[in-house]
């Protein structure tokens, strides 16, 4: 490889994490009505601007719910001023399934949108899902009615505001409505859109649960049980027709709007969460400078996980207490046990070093499943753990190390804990980029619906991660859960990892989470490996002289396309503005006072130096305008801006 390809290829990994840009999207019309052709799922269906279906795709699952992609050829686009046709072949093919389907997508001057798959299975096999997800927003839908037609009748009802759980009992999960093959739901914005499904029954839930923005109707019942059989030759045939009607216009409010995407800076509304980073999960020798940078974060905490069934505890203990001991932090002890480990916990009791700083302690059961009341920590172990580790002031709770599914099923005793966790992945569903970025939009709900449960005890989101660490369903090849499905995303150490982190960051400090624990300190899951710095990095080092700086509202006109964070910082304020597109564009941020700002960009022109050179990028910005209290940014894709500023003089806002 050439010198110039070589430095072609490793600028696109520092801007998308891979060889290759996101797919461009193309805008298709149906009469009245628009949507985006990403690949061959449908997305950001609207009318009128407003949002009506998020997205449309075929989903192959296997027995252990793995997502298997499509490798697809001979797309066929005919495109016109108010109507389209695609047609395409899509295969679904690894060890474990072999799936080949023809689509055909078309939208009509009418306004109506038609989705059709017809396709056989090439052997022999089983799987849990195959055919169609519909994807509804959540800010249209949360709350508001729906209608639906099915074998049992007509249901009718309202879509939870909170998050609502995925019910699992008489051994099978259970969705929010009975399953229906008709479905009309009423927007918040007065729109209405009609489901017309042929080829299986649908059912609905909420995949807030996970993080993703939308509630899903997808096909086949999971109460019918699974895994289902599939033989060589097999037809399968599904179809969806979409229709979007607008009954009060006046209503509409487009969130996608024309112009300079916008962030408003407001009054204090906080503080900032305590920030940490979990110990990098194998020991591996840390770069020359990995120290120094990292005492340089200012970290709150370190996570560091202890499983005391096991005899390797005590010596990731003394690996963990010399790291926090290093970088000055606390450390934040995710305890592993069984109600037979009561002699563990008071060994690490007597193990725990008089000087380390304990910021928490979270309990979870070793042989948690989910599905099971183990699936959250049971009472017992917190009380246990009260009794041996004889912790002194250190906070002891727990909650999950699953998804925000299983604390939302198994709620926990929250009155028994001091505080309550769960972690949050960016990718259980879907893997592409701009669900990835979706996930920001969901992941504050969280928060708010364990304080619904938890009203009065600190919410710690803990770890943070772009990938699952492992999956909670895979009990097939070893009779456990598995590995992660990649050992990391090479995403996070990418422009587009820098500008997520800003996102979630401020996503869930609005939302009130007390504490938040990212990705890992060095290694391929880390904002360090081998002596770069990576974007994200960057993040963590401007947010560093926070203290417990006020939190100030950082409100975006448009979700989807740029997040910030906000806070005081001495007599002014400190903005980190992210473009969350993979294209460049202009940013207002309002809210500011005076006549310039000092801006520093994390972007294509400066992440080279970022990551080789971090301490002489940090050091470097210059001076922009301010005009009528709003700095106007030209962003490249997945730019992450940090601006120094004094705030607008404002009515001070509510605090805590």
């Amino acid at each position: 490889m050439s010198g110039a390809v070589e430095r072609s290829s490793r600028a696109m990994r520092l801007l998308h994490g891979r060889p290759e840009p996101p797919v461009e999207r193309l805008a298709v019309r149906a009469g009245p009505v628009a949507a985006e052709l990403d690949g061959v799922d449908l997305r950001y269906i609207s009318r009128a601007g407003v949002e009506a279906v998020r997205r449309v795709y075929v989903a192959v699952r296997d027995p252990d719910w793995n997502t298997i992609p499509a490798a697809v050829e001979g797309v066929e686009v005919e495109a016109g001023a108010d109507g389209f046709r695609v047609t395409f072949d899509a295969r679904h093919e690894n060890a474990a399934i072999d799936f080949g389907w023809r689509g055909t997508i078309t939208g009509d001057g009418r306004g109506e949108i038609v989705y059709s798959m017809e396709g056989r299975g090439h052997r022999d096999f089983e799987y849990n899902r195959i055919g169609f997800c519909i994807l509804h927003p959540f800010d249209e839908c949360a709350g508001q009615t729906y209608r639906g037609r099915g074998r049992s009748g007509v249901v009718s009802g309202r879509l939870p505001e909170l998050i609502g759980p995925q019910e699992f009992h008489d051994g099978a999960y259970h969705a929010l409505f009975p399953p229906f093959d008709r479905l009309e739901l009423e927007l918040r914005s007065g729109a209405r859109v009609e489901l017309q499904l042929e080829g299986d029954l649908f059912e609905t839930e909420d995949q807030r649960n996970w993080t993703d923005a939308s509630f899903k109707t997808y096909c086949t019942p999971l109460a019918l049980g699974y895994p289902h059989r599939a033989r060589r030759g097999q037809l399968m045939t599904q179809r969806v027709t979409i229709r979007v009607g607008d009954r009060s216009p006046a209503r509409s409010r487009p969130r996608r709007r024309p112009g300079p995407a916008e962030l408003a800076v407001g009054p204090p509304t906080g503080t900032v969460p305590r920030l940490g980073l979990a110990l990098a999960s194998a020991p591996a020798s840390a770069p020359p400078r990995a120290a120094d940078r990292l005492r340089a974060l200012r970290l709150d905490h370190l996570r560091l996980d202890l499983r005391l069934d096991s005899s390797e505890w005590p010596d990731e203990l003394g690996r963990g207490e010399r790291a926090a001991a290093e970088l000055g932090c606390a450390l934040e002890l995710a305890l592993f046990v069984t109600d037979r480990d009561g002699d563990a916990l008071a060994a690490l009791a007597d193990r725990l070093s008089p000087g380390a700083t304990i910021a928490r302690m979270l309990v979870f059961a070793a042989d948690a499943e989910s599905t099971t009341p183990t699936e959250t920590t049971p009472p017992g172990l917190v009380a246990m753990a009260r009794e041996r580790l004889n912790a002194g002031a250190a906070p002891i709770g727990g909650g999950t190390d699953m998804n925000f599914c299983e604390l939302n099923r198994t709620r926990p005793d929250a009155a028994a804990m001091d505080v309550v966790a769960w972690p949050i992945v960016a990718q259980v569903h879907a893997f592409d980029e701009r669900s990835m970025m979706e996930t920001l939009e969901a992941q504050p709900e969280t928060v708010v619906t364990a304080r619904s449960f938890a009203p009065d005890r600190p919410l710690a989101v803990t770890p943070i991660t772009l990938l699952p660490r492992f999956n909670p369903h895979m009990r097939r090849s070893n009779g456990e859960p598995g590995d992660s499905p990649a050992p990391a995303d090479p995403r996070q150490a990418s422009l587009f990892g820098a500008a997520w982190t800003v996102g979630s960051i401020g996503a869930l400090a609005a939302a009130g989470a007390a504490s938040l624990t990212f990705y890992e300190t060095v290694g391929p899951r880390g904002v360090l490996m081998e002596d770069e710095a990576l974007p994200p990095y960057h993040v963590f080092a401007d947010l560093a002289a926070r203290g417990r700086a006020p939190l100030l509202r950082c409100a975006p006109g448009d979700p989807l396309s740029a997040r910030g964070i906000a806070l005081e910082a001495g007599e002014g304020a400190r903005v980190l503005a992210a473009n969350l597109e993979p294209r460049g564009r202009e940013v207002l941020v309002s809210g500011l006072s005076g006549t310039t700002a000092r801006v520093r960009r994390l972007d294509e022109a400066t992440v080279e130096l970022a990551v080789s050179e971090p301490e002489r990028f940090g050091a470097e910005s210059s001076t922009e305008p301010i005009d009528d209290g709003a700095l106007r940014l030209e962003l490249g894709p997945y730019a992450v801006a940090t601006i120094d500023a004094a705030p607008a003089r404002r009515a001070p806002g509510p605090r805590g």
